[in-house]
């Protein structure tokens, strides 16, 4: 596991999911200094994988089968910003934790741990959280162990990526 910069990610959670039994809880591990991980599974068969760590777009692969190394990469994710208030008066809330949650099974979040994009808000009720909701979504890997190609991810499952820039100057 590597970060934008190439660099080994340390401490990234790693989940992975039977494709058969999407909605029963998934083993997690973290990532080693060095970026590796290993994770017993539950079932044999197509998983799907799930990568996330503070800062960075979570990666989701679909149809990983269970064997060969992966060489993954997170990247940048996009931005929310917003304002909280008391629902009551107006007030604005400070103080206040925002977190991005991405999918949640059986009405709990599968991302409860620090991983979540999240942030907290300032004395006028003000956050931004970037880095979110910006997932790469690659195509199956390919299994054929007598192609050049094995064990290599060469498509992309879901539209390109949208870059945002953003500026805000406080008087």
């Amino acid at each position: 596991m590597k970060d934008p910069e190439q660099k080994p990610l340390e401490g990234a959670r790693v989940q992975a999911w039977p494709l058969s039994r999407l909605s029963d809880p998934p083993p997690s591990t973290r990532t080693d200094p060095s970026g590796r991980f290993r994770l017993p599974l539950t079932a044999a068969g197509p998983q799907r994988l799930r990568v996330a760590a503070p800062g960075l777009a979570t990666l989701v692969l679909d149809k990983v089968m269970p064997g060969p190394g992966l060489s993954l990469v997170l990247s940048k994710g996009g931005a929310i910003e917003g304002t909280v208030s008391d629902a009551t008066n107006g007030a604005p809330l400070a103080r206040v934790r925002v977190r991005a949650l991405l999918e949640a099974y059986a009405g709990h979040s599968a991302w409860w741990e620090a991983d979540a994009p999240s942030a907290a808000t300032d004395a006028r009720g003000r956050f931004d959280a970037f880095n979110v909701f910006n997932p790469v979504v690659f195509g199956g890997i390919a299994t054929d162990i007598t192609s050049a190609s094995f064990g290599r991810v060469s498509a992309q499952a879901n539209p390109p990526r949208t870059v945002q820039l953003k500026a805000r100057i406080d008087f």
